[in-house]
């Protein structure tokens, strides 16, 4: 629904509709509801709209980049400052897929300047790239193939019968065919799209952490003294340690 605003020029006062207010704050890259500060015209077409972000941890001023489309409405077009986004992908998920980090961090940048549609193409990318990745994981030995297949393929081969393909039908019941179900997890809102992936990588890490859980419990019934710390006996018949 457009907003009306006041525009100040210096010495006068313009209305016009804009078509929305940031739902993100540069600054936390939270999602907020903004509190509008003051709005001032720029330089031909350009308007300003001076904003506060409500999150609590934040309240930092940012500034609403407007497109003027006539005298009465204006378009939303980016936020400044970006801060960039810190790199919150664990260490699992980096054995994994380096290159998803990147991808996806990206994607949430474009997401924050208003570039809706670059957002939702880097969260294609993202999601595609740790799929496969963790299919490469999974099948060292069919990595060059896996690289090289079409991404509907790899669902096809690797994902539908396994367990992050039980995982994801969860989120996105499976169509009959595996191809078709590829293009349908690529569908849908962002909002889906970054739901999905998020639920990908919290399979990684869980799936990564549960194998090193089970191999370190393996290597102490292998070695049950591995670690342990000697003692000897003393006077009375208690351990003493021996450090």
């Amino acid at each position: 629904m457009p907003i009306l605003v006041s525009f100040s020029d210096g010495s006068h006062n313009r209305a016009a509709n804009v078509d929305r207010f940031p739902a993100l704050c540069p600054r936390c890259n939270e999602r907020i509801a903004p509190r509008f500060v003051a709005a001032a015209v720029r330089v031909g077409c350009w308007r300003q709209i001076c904003f506060q972000c409500t999150n609590d941890h934040c309240r930092g001023l940012f500034l609403g980049a407007y497109l003027a489309e006539g005298t009465a409405t204006c378009r939303f077009v980016n936020c400044e400052p970006v801060r960039a986004l810190e790199d919150a992908s664990s260490p699992e998920v980096k054995e994994v897929s380096p290159r998803f980090s990147r991808l996806y961090d990206e994607a949430l940048a474009a997401e924050t300047v208003g570039l809706t549609q670059l957002f939702r193409l880097g969260l294609c990318s993202a999601f595609q790239r740790l799929v496969t990745d963790f299919c490469k994981f999974e099948n060292p030995a069919e990595c060059d193939a896996i690289e090289q297949m079409p991404f509907a393929d790899c669902v096809a081969l690797y994902v539908v019968d396994s367990g992050l393909g039980n995982c994801l039908r969860r989120a996105a019941p499976a169509i009959e065919e595996p191809p078709a179900w590829a293009q349908h997890l690529l569908e849908g809102s962002e909002e889906r799209l970054k739901g999905l992936v998020r639920l990908t990588v919290n399979f990684v890490e869980s799936t990564l952490l549960a194998n090193h859980l089970i191999n370190t419990s393996m290597a102490h019934t292998a070695d049950p003294m591995a670690g342990a710390i000697p003692w000897t006996p003393v006077l009375g018949g208690h351990p003493r340690s021996v450090l």
